[in-house]
Order: C-alpha cells, then structure tokens, then sequence
C-alpha cells in the first residue's frame, strides 16, 4: 500500500459528505492519540501526473493537515469516473452526513449514465428516494439552504450542552453543602445545579436597582 504526500491528494469537488464538526473533533483526538486511521481512498487524477483525487476520506485528509502530517498510507483504486461517482455515493454515507443538495447532484449525473432502477441497486437510495433527491435540484436553491440552515439552528437550541469544570477542595465542600441544600430528593443533578442558579439569578433581581424601580 503506498505512502502518498497529503500535496498529492485533491478533494473531489463531486463529495456531497459533510462530517459535523463534534465527529471531526474525535476523529482529530483519535488520530492525534494513537497515530491510526482509515485508509483514504483515492485514484489517480486523469490530467496530472502523481495526483491523486479522494473517493472516500475527504475530512480524515483535511484532519491530517490540521495536525501537520505531510503523508499518509492510501488505498489507490484505478477506477473510471463512473465508478468513482458510484464510490462517492455509497462509501461516504458510511460516515458524516450528505449534504442534500450536493447528493441530489451527484445522483443527477449518475443517473445521465445509469437509469433509476439500475441505479438504486448500486447505491443506498431506492429509486423513489433517487427521485426526491432529484426533485431538489427543481427547488429555488437559496429558500433551501435558508430552510435547512433554520432547522439546524432550531435542533442545536434543544440538544443537550455538556458542562466541565475544576474546583478545589475548599470549593468542593461549599458546592456539596449546596448541592445538599437544594437536592430536596431530587437525583438528576442538572436540576439541582439548574436549583441553585435560579437561586442565585432571584437574588440578584432584588439588589438590583432597576428591578425595584
């Protein structure tokens, strides 16, 4: 398996697979810990000598730039264009997540070559979910975007948000003291830190003057 400069490698354009960004902070971690990782998969570029274009591991690729690894081990597939659009398709739903409109892209240009019904045997869609995707590229693309960027914004206000931190052993008692002084049977012990907040938000209402205006 050969060992390729990460300035041998070019992201294809075609990638409709985004990974979010909590997915890359772990993957980062991981490799920065141990040094391992999955093989990215490439082929060689048609038009440039000693390149090579990326079929599966766009984000892993960008990671090792990020950590400053000037090469890595590949999987070289010396395949068509058709074949690497089928890879697009169906290698990168194995991790991150499809940006819908670029996914509808892809399958539009898989479909120029191979029809729907031969097409949904090769990839993860049925041949009902191709025609959806396909139905997008029909859709005012900016209302689209605006739509999905709305939907986003509403699903991280409901995701939980983990907190982390440090006190002392001199701090450490004055929380357990106020942690037994609100708990109140009370074990889920987001709700009793949310107890004390509230608390303390209720005291600074009354010393401030505005509110007693």
């Amino acid at each position: 398996m050969p060992k390729l400069k990460l300035t041998q490698l070019e992201a294809d354009p075609k990638n409709p697979n985004v990974c979010s960004a909590d997915i890359r902070a772990k993957m980062k971690r991981n490799m920065k810990r141990t040094g391992c990782y999955d093989y990215p998969i490439v082929r060689p570029h048609p038009n440039k000598p000693d390149t090579y274009i990326i079929i599966d591991g766009h984000a892993r690729v960008q990671i090792f730039q990020e950590l400053g690894w000037e090469e890595v081990f590949c999987q070289v597939w010396k395949v068509s264009e058709k074949e690497a659009k089928l890879a697009l398709a169906s290698l990168n739903t194995l991790r991150g997540t499809d940006v819908p409109y670029k996914r509808a892209e892809l399958i539009a240009e898989l479909t120029e070559i191979i029809p729907p019904t031969e097409l949904a045997e090769l990839i993860p869609e049925t041949e009902t979910q191709i025609q959806d995707l396909l139905s997008l590229l029909a859709q005012d693309t900016a209302a689209l975007e605006k739509a999905l960027r709305a939907e986003i914004e509403r699903e991280e206000k409901t995701l939980p948000v983990p907190l982390t931190f440090v006190l002392s052993a001199e701090e450490s008692e004055i929380w357990k003291k106020a942690y037994d002084a609100f708990a109140k049977g009370m074990t889920d012990r987001s709700k009793v830190l949310m107890a004390i907040c509230n608390k303390a938000m209720e005291g600074n209402h009354e010393n401030d003057p505005k509110e007693k205006e």
